[in-house]
């Protein structure tokens, strides 16, 4: 598994869905940026959904929830739905107790969609 987010794919172009894997740790640093760039360039003409895949992330701090956090922000302002697929215990946990699993939405898989 790598520390960096994996390529942007559309996963739906007829309901606009994209996704994309996130590393191993979101600790902030280079992934931050990297996030950023990637939601900072769609396009809520072609993306209505973005769904980033968080069963395999093992690690997270107060940086890794700022950019989720980040990143709900700027894809909200741009009228697209930002959903976390599959968070593992460990992050559900880290998100339940900073209270952001209400702020969040959540799928099981990318067919809940």
């Amino acid at each position: 598994m790598s520390d960096n987010f994996s390529n942007l794919e559309i996963i739906d172009s007829n309901r606009g869905i994209a996704a994309m894997q996130a590393p191993k740790n979101l600790l902030g640093g280079e992934s931050n940026f990297e996030l950023s760039k990637i939601i900072d360039g769609l396009n809520n003409q072609t993306i209505h959904i973005f769904a980033l895949d968080l069963s395999n992330v093992a690690a997270i701090n107060s940086s890794g929830l700022g950019s989720l956090i980040a990143a709900h922000r700027i894809l909200t302002a741009k009228n697209i739905q930002f959903i976390l697929i599959n968070p593992s215990n460990k992050v559900r946990e880290i998100l339940s107790i900073t209270h952001l699993d209400k702020v969040f939405n959540f799928a099981n898989d990318y067919s809940a969609l």
